[in-house]
């Protein structure tokens, strides 16, 4: 094993901008191109075998030569949906088969050109290769291949019967008889080896995830026990040095000697500063530097001033009337909800509209249609929830939010109090 570390005395270098693979988008893109590759393959194989024929036949054969190219599109386009619905497009892909005979005794289409139908086999092995791979419950998919075996071989024996022909021959009641079993047979095995194909997938993509779920756990293992640690140093420094500097300020000012009061106060207020610079040097402060008292509603009016000194029209209604009395926790919610809709990115004028009645206080924030759908709407649900309150998105771009405005309920007492108290 080989490891590289950055020096800390040398000069960052500009991080190299590299390759990475986004999986994401490789899904998506993963479904239309084999609809595209199992409706392509057949066609081409279809037009290549007709390239031996005479321009007369061809050209008699044309009409019939697209019908079949139309069915073979139609049997692969379930395929888009392989990874939603795995089952639901197994079963479309299967009914779709029968749409081959139907056309042959419908249009009619001629051996010649009925016989490239057959080349749809492959969406049914993709299909149960999609049951494998991401069908509920690897232990429900076992009779996909045996389905899929026994349906393919019923199309296209009765392809055969309704064009009356196999192999260049006439079919009989014997044909129609042996020609299923006989396909089912050969089949089987195929549809198995893909659908065990499509289990191992799935197999290792589980194992990965249960792999990444396992370093996430153990990530956030570290962390709480870091944080508790660190918790247990403050408190292992608010012991040793507060407590002493406090029983020396309480013995002298028992003794009366003010001098060595004012002493030890000075002291204990030098110990818990340098308890606190100790906490925001920790790292709990963040990049921005010391720990800041958390916001209130009354902060409202200095965000939007600061909004409109970046040329952002942001009007403000009912802010010391609404705001009067409220509980801490709502003041913060007020405050973060409010922060968030300014911050979707709308570019236009807002207004934002602070009422309180009834004990409910009512947020009003128009002029945010970046903040009422998408990722900025679900944190303001979050946000919402957390405090108790219902929130109302309307597409015009205006937010409606209502809050309790009381106190919250104290606990209720679950266990009488000893008389002995």
């Amino acid at each position: 094993m080989r490891a590289t570390l950055p020096d800390g005395a040398a000069s960052p270098r500009p991080e190299e901008a590299g390759w990475r693979r986004d999986v994401l988008r490789e899904q998506r893109f993963a479904d239309p191109a084999l609809a595209l590759a199992a409706t392509l393959l057949p066609v081409a194989c279809a037009l290549a075998l007709t390239e031996d024929w005479p321009a007369a036949a061809r050209r008699a054969v044309l009409p019939t030569l697209l019908v079949v190219c139309g069915l073979l599109v139609l049997h692969a386009l379930p395929l888009l949906w392989r990874r939603r619905a795995p089952w639901t497009v197994f079963g479309a892909v299967l009914a779709s088969a029968w749409l081959g005979p139907v056309a042959v005794v419908a249009v009619p289409l001629p051996s010649q050109v009925a016989q490239f139908l057959v080349a749809g086999t492959l969406v049914e092995a993709l299909a149960v290769y999609a049951v494998a791979a991401y069908g509920s419950g690897p232990g429900h998919t076992w009779p996909a291949p045996a389905v899929a075996a026994l349906g393919t071989a019923g199309a296209v024996a009765a392809l055969a019967c309704a064009d009356g022909m196999v192999a260049g021959e006439p079919a009989g009641p014997a044909e129609a008889v042996l020609l299923p079993f006989f396909l089912s047979v050969l089949l089987a095995p195929v549809f198995a080896a893909v659908w065990g194909a499509g289990l191992l997938v799935r197999r290792r993509r589980v194992r990965a995830l249960a792999y990444d779920d396992f370093a996430f756990a153990s990530s956030m293992w570290q962390a709480d026990r870091a944080a508790e640690a660190e918790r247990q140093r403050l408190a292992a420094t608010l012991r040793e040095a507060v407590p002493a500097h406090t029983r020396a300020l309480v013995g002298a000012a028992r003794r009366g000697e003010l001098a060595e009061v004012a002493d030890a106060a000075r002291a204990a207020l030098a110990a818990m500063r340098e308890m606190l610079h100790g906490l925001a040097d920790g790292g709990d402060a963040g990049p921005g530097g010391p720990l800041a008292p958390s916001p209130s509603a009354a902060d409202l009016d200095a965000l939007c001033r600061a909004l409109r000194r970046a040329g952002r029209e942001v009007r403000l209604r009912g802010l010391p009337e609404a705001a009067r009395g409220l509980p801490p926790s709502t003041q913060v919610s007020v405050y973060r909800i409010v922060e968030a809709a300014l911050g979707a990115g709308d570019p236009g004028p807002a207004r934002v509209t602070l009422r309180r009645r009834r004990g409910t206080l009512r947020i009003t924030v128009s002029g945010v249609r970046l903040a009422v759908a998408g990722p900025v709407a679900e944190r303001l649900r979050v946000q919402v929830a957390a405090g108790e309150g219902r929130m109302v998105c309307e597409p015009a771009g205006t937010l409606r939010v209502s809050l309790p405005a009381g106190a919250f309920a104290a606990p209720v007492q679950e266990v009488s109090p000893s008389p002995y108290a």
